[in-house]
């Protein structure tokens, strides 16, 4: 968002961005409402009334305390990938705008024959991403955001959070 606001702003000074946390199934009411004049969101299938493009590509990563013990005693090291049973048995803080304690990678896990176990779900970016660097020291959880989210440039670092290909 400070990239999209610097960019932004010098051309277009009375534009105000927001950021709004809502279910992927809500935004089309948000945008005919006139509630919303953008929508930012993974693929979505769409009305035929709503032009959509898409502007990057993205993936998702995992973040966990540097010496979480069951990546350790795999010998798994921050930025190498994590086999997915491996990720699976990781307990799980995620983000879930609806409420649901599922998110975008599950439908991936169950084609795999895998699930994970939440153990916090948030409702929001904000909330998702302070709950799982606080919970990650003292619970050995883990957290699956998308990669612009998690990298180490986003924060995770500095609080001895370990960013991981999942």
């Amino acid at each position: 968002m400070p990239k999209l606001a610097a960019s932004i702003t010098p051309i277009a000074p009375s534009v105000i961005l927001q950021m709004m946390d809502h279910p992927s199934t809500d935004v089309f009411g948000l945008l005919s409402d006139g509630k919303a004049d953008i929508v930012l969101d993974r693929v979505l299938d769409t009305p035929e009334w709503i032009a959509s493009r898409k502007l990057f590509r993205s993936w998702l990563v995992c973040i966990a305390r540097r010496g979480h013990p069951l990546l350790s005693a795999r010998g798994i090291r921050p930025a190498e990938a994590i086999p997915a049973d491996v990720f699976c048995a990781i307990p799980q803080v995620l983000r879930s705008a609806d409420g649901r304690r599922t998110g975008t990678i599950d439908p991936a896990l169950e084609g795999l024959g895998l699930s994970r176990r939440s153990v916090a779900c948030a409702l929001s970016w904000a909330t998702s991403f302070s709950c799982a660097t606080a919970t990650a020291h003292d619970a050995d959880t883990a957290r699956a955001p998308p990669q612009r989210a998690g990298a180490p440039g986003a924060g995770a670092d500095r609080r001895g959070i370990a960013t991981l290909r999942s």
